[in-house]
């Protein structure tokens, strides 16, 4: 049975300031859902076709924010400047949420499901930004059973497998895990969405501390 202390919720909003309701003690997921504008849709189009183009599974920018930033090619498309600034942005968000001066921060282009159960992050915590493909996976807490956790089979851990929600693309989501102070055993269920042959997934993550998953 679920207690009402052991109720986790979820906040949605259209402002990048709903982000904050992460900071609820009882919120283990926040999510601003946005827009982008054509030219920045279109500078991430030509980095998800042109920039990684080996045979590779996954192909990664990782480090420093400044490395990163740096690595960033076809500076002359009229959607760099935006995308740069974003990226900026996000980052210095997750800054000041987390009171972190240096998370770690991570793009890639994966080719390929990178984590297709669904599972809770041992961490404080994430942010992750689908700039282009499908969102991340979470599920309601009522829409669990985490007795099931590591099992290996995602029917076990979802009550309902057609009450799963995903993230839109371009959304910001902020998941909140298992080493965030008072959420022991409150981590928010999650995993990557499944990807079919010749679909790709290009997303920022913010990591706010070390973590592994289970």
């Amino acid at each position: 049975m679920i207690t009402k202390e052991a109720v986790r919720i979820q906040e949605i909003s259209d402002t990048i300031d709903g982000l904050n309701a992460i900071n609820n003690p009882h919120c283990n997921l926040s999510i601003w859902n946005r827009e982008i504008s054509h030219e920045m849709k279109s500078y991430i189009d030509i980095l998800v076709q042109k920039t990684f183009t080996s045979q590779s599974k996954k192909d990664e920018l990782n480090g420093s924010l400044r490395e990163l930033l740096a690595s960033l090619p076809y500076s002359s498309h009229p959607g760099y400047q935006e995308f740069f600034q974003d990226i900026q942005l996000l980052y210095g968000f997750m800054q000041q949420l987390s009171r972190n001066p240096n998370p770690k921060i991570h793009l890639a282009l994966i080719h390929q499901t990178q984590c297709p159960l669904f599972h809770v992050d041992f961490n404080h915590l994430r942010l992750i930004c689908t700039y282009k493909g499908k969102g991340t996976q979470w599920i309601e807490e009522e829409n669990s059973d985490r007795r099931h956790l590591g099992c290996g089979r995602n029917e076990e851990v979802v009550r309902d497998l057609n009450l799963i929600h995903q993230a839109k693309q371009t959304s910001v989501a902020i998941l909140k895990g298992e080493r965030f102070p008072g959420n022991m055993g409150y981590g928010i269920i999650h995993k990557s969405p499944e990807l079919e042959e010749g679909e790709s997934r290009l997303f920022l993550r913010i990591e706010s501390s070390p973590s592994y998953n289970l």
